[in-house]
């Protein structure tokens, strides 16, 4: 399970945003399941990387898009011309899933902080 957590501003957005999660894998793209919440001023998103997919070697990317958005120009807030969603997250969990042959420990888990504070994702 990977979940993500930081910042939003919901007054510059106008509304929780819509999000969409696609895993890929050189040509192949596979939509995955996520949720996506706010409490207050803090976001949280988790989604599960299907591990049975995932090829034995090489690398995938994890495409993260929104519905919405805000141009801080726009706004008056200053000259950045980006669109952008949300603060970039200052909480990343990734946890293992657990494999229902084992009967050992927990399973494999990163946490961790992405990235210095107060940057936006596009």
């Amino acid at each position: 399970m990977a979940r993500l957590g930081g910042r939003i501003h919901l007054p510059w957005l106008k509304r929780v945003p819509g999000v969409s999660v696609v895993l890929k894998d050189g040509e192949k793209e596979q939509s995955l399941p996520s949720r996506f919440s706010v409490s207050g001023d803090r976001y949280e998103l988790s989604f599960q990387v299907p591990t049975e997919h995932l090829p034995r070697d090489g690398q995938v990317a994890v495409e993260i898009t929104f519905d919405t958005f805000f141009v801080p120009r726009e706004l008056g807030l200053n000259e950045d011309c980006r669109k952008l969603v949300l603060f970039t997250p200052d909480t990343v969990s990734l946890t293992a899933p657990q494999r229902p042959t084992s009967t050992r420990g927990s399973p494999a888990s990163f946490r961790g902080t992405a990235g210095p504070p107060g940057r936006s994702l596009e």
